[in-house]
């Protein structure tokens, strides 16, 4: 039971452990009540099978959260399950990137089979292109406000959730190491999902994304111009769009 309180929080909870770093290799990302269930995790079988469970649960940000915990697994066994979780075949696409992500974060080297393009496949992860080396903290947060956000707007499908992770990612790598400073997470977190935006054609305004993460329109539209400088999302945009018309056209 305490597991699944942890992992179906409120995130502000699971992530009230961020300001310094925890020891016996929790990488400082949960708070005293976590470190507890994460010890316990060797000792009840029961938190196993939930914990489990949980990764392949039909509710994403379930999902999500039990993904990290099983990246503060020591001893193989997050590894392990995580290893199995990218392989299956029925997980959603966004869900494996995140295993993926922890895997590499976790120091994880060499091949890693996953399930890609209709049948399994061996790739190194070393050099798989999903995120920059030491991917911060800060990065992660900035892309967890954006997914919150939109799952609470009830508007936007799976695959726009996929696209905003990788506009994110990808903006990542193409600056690496000389990323911005992230001063204000919901200033960059407005700005991805305007990106997101353009580049769908969606009817969304600076001005309401400003009122939804209490920042300013102009502070949107400057980290907007940073992303789009970077990944030129409107000529992306225009060019998804033509092959979208021509297809049509071609049917």
């Amino acid at each position: 039971e305490e597991l699944l309180v942890a992992l179906s929080g409120e995130d502000a909870g699971l992530h009230s452990g961020r300001a310094e770093e925890k020891k016996a290799g929790l990488k400082g990302r949960y708070g005293a009540e976590q470190e507890e269930i994460m010890r316990s995790y060797g000792e009840n079988q029961a938190m196993r099978r939930l914990l489990w469970y949980s990764l392949y649960h039909q509710n994403t940000q379930l999902v999500e959260k039990s993904i990290r915990m099983f990246g503060l697994l020591r001893e193989g066994s997050g590894e392990t399950n995580l290893r199995e979780f990218v392989r299956n075949p029925w997980i959603k696409q966004r869900m494996r990137i995140q295993a993926l992500l922890e895997l590499k974060n976790m120091g994880v080297k060499g091949l890693i089979t996953v399930y890609m393009d209709g049948c399994l496949r061996d790739v190194d992860l070393g050099y798989y292109p999903l995120v920059a080396p030491h991917w911060l903290e800060q990065w992660q947060d900035v892309l967890d406000l954006t997914l919150e956000k939109m799952r609470r707007c009830n508007a936007y499908g799976e695959l726009f959730y996929e696209d905003a992770q990788a506009i994110w990612i990808d903006f990542i790598n193409n600056l690496y190491p000389h990323m911005p400073t992230i001063k204000k997470k919901e200033t960059w977190a407005a700005g991805l999902e305007y990106a997101l935006a353009r580049f769908h054609f969606l009817h969304l305004t600076q001005q309401k994304l400003a009122g939804q993460y209490g920042v300013s329109p102009s502070s949107i539209s400057a980290r907007y111009r940073e992303i789009n400088r970077v990944l030129n999302i409107e000529h992306r945009a225009y060019r998804n769009m033509l092959r979208y018309l021509t297809r049509r056209e071609q049917d």
